[in-house]
């Protein structure tokens, strides 16, 4: 199980970590430590700014939050190394405990770990891999069921920790729901504690600050369509690339397995987690990380259950390369520099846009929106990675000046915008736009973006 682990882990500690739904957080969770109360506005833009904001995942800002005072980045970085390679390795465990081989069993879980590696974000440092651990810990107490029905009262107490950290928490109730309606099928003696657990859940995400408004905030994102237009992640499978690849040849996997008899040794609860979780998976790449964790284990006792061994020098060999990989990782992380660890985070853009805003400054850097809210709190800005909150009108304006389309100027001029922080790679036709235009000055360009500034000051418009 240990090797399970230490790979996923080191592939996360090697690769960079991502700002965009993640600087923001900790920066609402800094912010609500200082003054000991929730975010129930929007503190950080000017579109929406002092408006009602539904701060769901308050919980889990205030960890990242904790977590990036005790260790900065890199403390976080380690972090999310952890819970990935604990899930990874976890979920190893639940498939051979469903009688698969060692090597069936590594097969299973690597193959879902790559699928999820191949979408950008699914592992992302963000409340959604808060809520990972919590999933798995749901999945332990619907399995110790089967032996003793008295673990499942863990799960209430779960559900109340879940609805504080991420909107998945929905997936708790389904969990129990797939439980129940598996154990009337069997007609088992405990379905109906089964039931009685799966009703109490129902409940348990009103124990919030939200009450149930937690739910209408579930439906009201996964129904809005500017979601799956602004992110990637949320479009269907068959549009992801080249997740969407990797997943139908798990698919075609996954049924080869069963029509070779494997779908008659699956317990009827993993043939329904099997279904329901490939539907949402195909519904939305968002899913996909819990389609990893739930159906690799739901499939495991239709795996080949004869094990090879390997040899005893090749196992100690293979056991002393992953563990002198891993000590290089951990090397390579606290030799770094804290901001050589992270993605999508500017440091000359960023410290240029410091330098040029004050508390009244309008800023448009959409793409890198959240990294800033980070590093200059002070200035405001146009969107960040909370697109279920910007109304439509302003993500037309967004992707008007973005996209240097007509009427782009008089959206910066009507909205007031000071700064535009530009990307070179996602908003050229701005930056060529903005160096033609005599209202705008180039104050800053490095390979990634530039930094304009009005060329007239406030005091003269």
């Amino acid at each position: 199980m240990w090797v399970a682990c230490v790979v996923p882990a080191i592939a996360v500690l090697l690769s960079l970590m991502q700002t965009e739904d993640l600087a923001y957080q900790v920066r609402a969770g800094s912010l609500m430590w200082q003054t000991h109360s929730l975010l129930r506005t929007d503190p950080f833009t000017f579109t929406v700014g002092g408006q009602p904001w539904h701060d769901l995942q308050w919980g889990a800002q205030l960890v990242l939050a904790g977590i990036h005072a005790v260790g900065g980045w890199r403390g976080l970085v380690f972090v999310r190394a952890v819970i990935v390679g604990g899930a990874v390795g976890i979920t190893y465990l639940r498939v051979s405990r469903r009688g698969a081989s060692p090597q069936a069993s590594i097969l299973a879980t690597f193959a879902a770990f790559i699928l999820c590696v191949s979408l950008a974000g699914s592992i992302a440092m963000r409340p959604q891999l808060l809520a990972v651990p919590l999933f798995l810990a749901t999945a332990a107490a619907l399995g110790a069921r089967h032996r003793r029905s008295a673990w499942m009262w863990a799960i209430p107490v779960i559900g109340v920790l879940w609805v504080n950290v991420h909107g998945s928490f929905v997936l708790l109730p389904l969990l129990c729901a797939l439980a129940f309606v598996a154990d009337l099928f069997d007609r088992a003696e405990r379905r109906w504690t089964t039931g009685l657990v799966f009703a109490v859940s129902l409940f348990t995400p009103l124990v919030d600050p939200w009450g149930y408004r937690s739910y209408t905030y579930v439906v009201d994102l996964t129904t809005t369509p500017i979601v799956r237009t602004v992110i990637d992640e949320w479009r269907p499978m068959w549009r992801q690339w080249p997740a969407g690849l990797l997943f139908l040849l798990a698919l075609i996997g996954v049924a080869i397995v069963l029509m070779r008899g494997g779908w008659a040794r699956m317990r009827t609860e993993d043939r329904f987690v099997l279904v329901t979780f490939s539907l949402l998976a195909v519904a939305s790449g968002r899913n996909v990380i819990w389609w990893s964790l739930a159906v690799p284990p739901a499939i495991g006792a239709a795996l080949p259950s004869r094990a090879s061994s390997w040899s005893r020098v090749a196992s100690i060999v293979a056991r002393v390369a992953v563990a002198a990989m891993l000590a290089l990782a951990l090397i390579r992380l606290v030799s770094r520099a804290p901001d050589l660890v992270l993605a999508d985070a500017p440091i000359g853009i960023s410290t240029t846009v410091s330098d040029a805003t004050d508390p009244a400054t309008h800023v448009f850097a959409g793409w890198w929106g959240s990294w800033l809210e980070f590093t200059d709190p002070a200035a405001r800005q146009f969107v960040d990675a909370r697109a279920e909150i910007f109304p439509d009108d302003v993500w037309a304006d967004y992707f008007r000046v973005s996209h240097a389309e007509p009427g782009w100027g008089e959206v910066l001029d009507d909205r007031g915008v000071d700064v535009v922080v530009a990307s070179r790679q996602h908003q050229a036709p701005l930056i060529a736009a903005l160096e033609g235009d005599a209202g705008w000055r180039e104050i800053y360009s490095d390979p990634e973006g530039v930094v304009f500034q009005r060329a007239e000051s406030k005091e003269g418009r």
